[in-house]
Formats: C-alpha cells, sequence, structure tokens
C-alpha cells in the first residue's frame, strides 16, 4: 500500500528519491494532481496548501502495521539532527485505500524567534539523518526509560503552549538521567547531563540547574501560564538544544545501548560525575 505524506518546508538539492532504512520510507517528487483524492475530507484550501511542496514522504509496503510510528520516528530524527527547522507533514494521501487519508491535528512546533530558517538537504544529510532514524528506532526497545525519553521529546515537539513543552523536556532528562530510588534528583540530573555533554558552553551544571529551577517554579505556581511568553521562549530554546544534543551523543555513540538492564545502566551512569 502506498501512502503519501507531502513534505512541508522541505528542500532537496538532488533530483533522485532518498530511500531510507528498511526499505518502507523514501522521500520522492510530489504532484498534488496525481497524488490528491477526490474526496470529500480535503478542502479547497488543503488542496490549495499541498500544491505547494514539491516532495514527499512516501511509504510503499504491504504491511501498514506501525507505519506510523515509523514515519513519527523519521521526523523525530529530523528534529534531532537538522540544522535547522526540519520538515513537518501534515496530510496523508492514499488512493489505494481513501480510509487511510486524513488531515493531522498536530505537527511539529517550533520556536520561531530563535530557530533557524530551513536550508535544503543534501544526500549526506539524509544519511546522517537515517542513522539517527535507525539508532532511534533501537534506543526506543532497549529499556522502558528509553521509551519514554522518546516519547516525552515527541510530546514536546508537537505542542504549542511553551510550559507544556518545557516540562515534556524536562521529563525526557529525568527519564533518561534520574536515579531509580525516591528523594530529591536536581543535583543528579544537572550533574550527569553537564557531565555527558562535557560542560561545553550553555550546557554546565549552573546552566541547567537554572533550567531545572524555572520547572520547580512551573510546578509550584510561581510561573503562569499565559498566552504571551515570550520572556520564557529563551529558556525553553535553551533547554531544547540541551535535550537535542544529549539525544545526538546518545544516538551517535550508541550509549542508549547501556541503558538495556539496570546494572550497565547505573554503571555507566555513575560515571557522569565529573563536570559540575
Amino acid at each position: 500500500m502506498k501512502i503519501v505524506m507531502p513534505l512541508f518546508q522541505f528542500e532537496y538539492l538532488h533530483n533522485d528519491p532518498f530511500q531510507f532504512s528498511g526499505e518502507q520510507l523514501k522521500i520522492g517528487r510530489f504532484s498534488a494532481n496525481e497524488e490528491i483524492p477526490s474526496i470529500d475530507l480535503f478542502s479547497p484550501l488543503d488542496i490549495e496548501y499541498m500544491t505547494d511542496p514539491s516532495w514527499a514522504l512516501i511509504f510503499d509496503h504491504d504491511d501498514i502495521t506501525k507505519y506510523c510510528i515509523k514515519v513519527n520516528f523519521l521526523l523525530l530524527s529530523f528534529r534531532i539532527f537538522s540544522q535547522g527547522k526540519p520538515p513537518f507533514i501534515q496530510y496523508r494521501l492514499c488512493k489505494d485505500n481513501i480510509k487511510k487519508c486524513s488531515r493531522l491535528n498536530s505537527t511539529i512546533t517550533y520556536i520561531h524567534e530563535f530557530e533557524k530558517n530551513p536550508i535544503p538537504y543534501t544526500k549526506e544529510e539524509l544519511l546522517i539523518i537515517d542513522t539517527g532514524f535507525q539508532n532511534l528506532t533501537k534506543m526506543d526497545g532497549i529499556s522502558p526509560r528509553c521509551h519514554n525519553a522518546i516519547y516525552f521529546l515527541f510530546l514536546a515537539f508537537h505542542h504549542t503552549h511553551w510550559i507544556v513543552s518545557f516540562m515534556f523536556l524536562m521529563n525526557t532528562l529525568e527519564a533518561i538521567f534520574s536515579k531509580d530510588t525516591p528523594g530529591a534528583a536536581t543535583e543528579t540530573i544537572c550533574t550527569r547531563v553537564s557531565s555527558i555533554l562535557e560542560s561545553k558552553p550553555g550546557c554546565n551544571f549552573d546552566d541547567i540547574f537554572q533550567l531545572y529551577e524555572i520547572r520547580s517554579r512551573i510546578v509550584h505556581g510561581n510561573i503562569v501560564a499565559n498566552k504571551e511568553p515570550i520572556e520564557y521562549l529563551k529558556h525553553l530554546h535553551h533547554l531544547q538544544d540541551i535535550v537535542i544534543e544529549c539525544m545526538k551523543k546518545l544516538l551517535n555513540e550508541r550509549i542508549y545501548s547501556k541503558f538495556e538492564d539496570k546494572e550497565t545502566r547505573d554503571s555507566y551512569l555513575g560515571t557522569l560525575n565529573t563536570c559540575r
């Protein structure tokens, strides 16, 4: 079954399609006239909107089990490894079975005030994203901690309110770096995160501790959720950068493999104590 998802905010510097690992997903040319079914689901405005993309993410396989999860993992890999704002999808088109067509209610969000505009992708950059996609898929199956961290990260990138995104980003760090025992974990998490990132600029203990203080103020009602959060968006962007850098490190160096069992995980986390 062929399911076509127009890629918005995507440019590619090559003409040939790009096949991702697993042979089920690829990026290929998109023609709205050829791919949009004539059904009531899509309004004239939807159809006009879909004439803009020239590329699409294409799933083409007989087994569509969990294909949405695979697509989400791939788009999350774009979010982690892209240099600018990554592409997103808003529609699923399927002429083979119109019941598989849909309009998505939520798409990946961006902090427009601080994030760079998208840049055209090269084949080499897509290969990096493909490797990240493979490792993210493997990481998800390693342990409940890894699965939850990825799930929280996905939620963080699909909410429009800064407080929700901020809390889910913190949940991502907590799922990976927190202790198993009850009690305060702030110092442990700040130490471990700064250590794995080698206290590079913006990622030292004090940087992360200050962001954790914002989390605490949110939980205790000292920061009011509001519709004009511009003063806090810079902190959200800072936290987002830290979480993305952690994920890159875990995926690129396959550190996630150390989280398969408690003994191996605790042994590894015990080494992250040098960068306060």
